[in-house]
């Protein structure tokens, strides 16, 4: 068996985490705006119309493409990091989603919404510098993850 390295703990993740994480919200974002646009631009007479009219968009099938990358990095970033510790993360992309559809979708940003944004990246930051066991052993199968440690 090959040697594991042992877990990194503390306040520092490692960067392809880092990475990861601002892929997730990178991906969320265009995935959120792309979704809005289409829904918009599918607008029909009635829910028939609207329905046929999403399914016909080309945006639709982009978004699902975008969804499908979305997966795959979240499985690799969840696979490196502890989940209390990466979902908490991706809150950002309510900042990020919020500030893109101002820009392209000409959304209001209210100052309450500002607000609630603010109190997101609060707590982004807050669960950024807690501790995490990035790379620790599975609670799953701990007797044999400890087995892999043994000299």
């Amino acid at each position: 068996m090959s040697p594991v390295p042992p877990p990194a703990t503390g306040h520092k993740a490692p960067p392809g985490v880092w990475l990861g994480l601002a892929f997730a919200v990178c991906i969320d974002t265009v995935v959120q705006l792309v979704w809005s646009k289409a829904a918009t631009d599918a607008l029909g007479e009635d829910t028939l119309g609207t329905f046929m009219g999403m399914f016909t968009h080309p945006l639709l099938y982009v978004m699902l493409g975008m969804y499908a990358m979305q997966f795959v990095n979240w499985m690799i970033v969840l696979s490196k990091a502890d989940l209390s510790f990466a979902q908490p993360i991706t809150a950002c992309s309510y900042v990020l989603t919020a500030a893109g559809s101002a820009y392209f979708l000409a959304d209001r940003v209210t100052p309450l919404r500002m607000a609630g944004i603010a109190l997101i990246l609060v707590g982004v930051w807050l669960i950024s510098g807690t501790k995490h066991h990035t790379g620790a052993p599975s609670m799953v199968h701990p007797v044999t993850d400890s087995l892999d440690e043994s000299p």
